[in-house]
């Protein structure tokens, strides 16, 4: 049986900077995709739907570790872009800021709630 909720791609910054400077890769994003990817998948063909991938800078560094889930044609694409443009991210669908390891299952369920 073909799963028929639209897709949905999260992105997940992995950007660094210098120590001085806030950035979501200084803050733990390398735990939290593979968490996210591993509670995806706990929850079989009704997560079958979203993407998880790493991005480059989501430019809110101040808010990270940040996730942004895009729904569309980004989300369609068979080879993601290494992150989104400007016009996405301006009107992204979800937005996750200062994300941590124990947020994950219930950042699940909003992800499998989610209506475009």
């Amino acid at each position: 049986m073909q799963n028929k909720q639209p897709a949905l791609r999260v992105f997940a910054c992995m950007k660094t900077r210098a120590a001085f400077r806030a950035s979501c890769g200084s803050k733990g994003v390398t735990d939290i995709i593979p968490a996210l990817r591993s509670e995806l998948a706990e929850r079989g063909l009704s997560a079958a739907h979203i993407d998880v991938r790493p991005s480059g800078c989501l430019h809110r560094c101040e808010s990270g570790p940040i996730l942004i889930g895009l729904t569309g044609s980004i989300a369609e694409q068979a080879s993601p872009p290494r992150k989104p443009d400007q016009s996405q991210l301006a009107q992204p669908d979800v937005v996750f800021e200062r994300v941590s390891l124990d947020q994950i299952p219930s950042i699940v369920k909003k992800l499998l709630g989610l209506k475009p």
